[in-house]
């Protein structure tokens, strides 16, 4: 028809995952993922750590926890990274090198609130480094990278 511009679909054949196959999605929410329950999400939960927290300070990361009443069943974390650390890029990797560390070393950890503030030699600290320097603060022994 000449009036009606032609709507173009493209073909794509509909193909279920292969068994054994392993997708980058797939990864993130198994066993590599970080659960909300693990995580200090909301602003007054940062502050209530920081206000009433015990600090402990590294080379690298200060960390302040507070010990939680109840019954928790694991350590909840929060990481702060500023902008005084550099650019969105530079604080994304700092912010994936420390999760990586706490996905480590989480199970080791009390139960209790942990905020892990960054500083500025963080971005270029070697990785064994900086595993040593959290794993310290956060009163974890034989932690390796």
């Amino acid at each position: 028809m000449r009036g009606q511009p032609q709507r173009w679909t493209p073909r794509v054949e509909q193909q279920g995952p292969v068994q054994g196959d392993v997708s980058p999605a797939s990864i993130s929410r198994g066993i590599f993922s970080w659960p909300k329950a693990a995580k200090l999400r909301k602003r007054p939960e940062f502050l209530r750590v920081q206000e009433a927290g015990r600090r402990r300070s590294g080379r690298h990361v200060t960390v302040v926890s507070l010990r939680v009443d109840g019954g928790a069943s694991c350590a909840r974390f929060g990481l702060v990274v500023t902008r005084k650390l550099g650019g969105a890029v530079v604080r994304n990797r700092i912010k994936r090198r420390l999760r990586e560390i706490l996905r480590q070393v989480r199970g080791m950890v009390a139960p209790a609130d942990v905020v892990l503030l960054a500083r500025r030699s963080v971005a270029d600290a070697r990785w064994d480094e900086l595993v040593a320097d959290v794993g310290r603060a956060l009163g974890v022994d034989g932690v390796k990278g």
